[in-house]
């Protein structure tokens, strides 16, 4: 971990996601002010945080997250779904150990490096640094994959994988039933992963607005 002179304003600055951390909770946030001594940001509770509460804003990148820490000036009240943190002057640059992910039913293609032809198959969970996938296909651990992935509307990605497990199907479920792949991405652009990390946090507002009923 490495400290952080000052806070970056691209960070502090409305529209901005990033994850919220208390001690007990993490959710996906959204700046919505920022004041001189103030941000108010977007919460999924009615109750929570509570003022007084210590959190840390993270706001992650390919690399890693930088994150401020900082206390709620006040809660959310009256069903505002906001809560205003003091603005923060205490920040740290945060190595990566995992990438957040989210569950997805994502059609994908792959061929193994050996073989030319690409196969279809379904992402069951995907982050910045892998993916499972389920097909039918047989691969055993540590087989290397090129994987093409369509996130949107956008160009699929290319990217390379290696298979590091292999989940098989329950016995009785038949010779061709289906294995999961959890991959695990070796080679990557930076932009790639940035398209990623976005697709993540869209899943995870997008969740969190259903279960709020908004």
């Amino acid at each position: 971990m490495d400290s952080v002179k000052f806070p970056d304003e691209n960070d502090i600055r409305p529209r901005k996601r990033f994850l919220l951390e208390t001690k007990d909770l993490t959710f996906l946030s959204r700046i919505k002010k920022v004041t001189e001594d103030t941000v108010h940001v977007s919460v999924p509770f009615e109750d929570y945080p509570i003022t007084g509460t210590e959190v840390r804003m993270d706001f992650h990148d390919p690399t890693g997250c930088t994150r401020y820490i900082t206390t709620v000036l006040q809660g959310p009240v009256l069903g505002s779904a906001t809560a205003i943190l003091i603005r923060p002057t205490v920040v740290e640059r945060v190595q990566h150990r995992a990438f957040t992910r989210v569950t997805c039913n994502l059609p994908i293609e792959f061929r193994e490096m050996t073989k030319v032809k690409f196969k279809g198959a379904v992402a069951h969970n995907i982050s910045a640094s892998g993916l499972l996938i389920e097909s039918a296909h047989r691969m055993t651990q540590g087989t290397a994959l090129e994987i093409r992935i369509s996130l949107d509307k956008a160009h699929p990605m290319l990217v390379l994988a290696k298979i590091v497990h292999v989940i098989t199907p329950p016995r009785g479920s038949g010779r061709n039933a289906p294995r999961q792949y959890g991959c695990l991405f070796t080679d990557i652009e930076p932009s790639q992963q940035k398209r990623i990390i976005e697709y993540v946090w869209d899943v995870l507002e997008a969740t969190q607005q259903r279960a709020a009923g908004r």
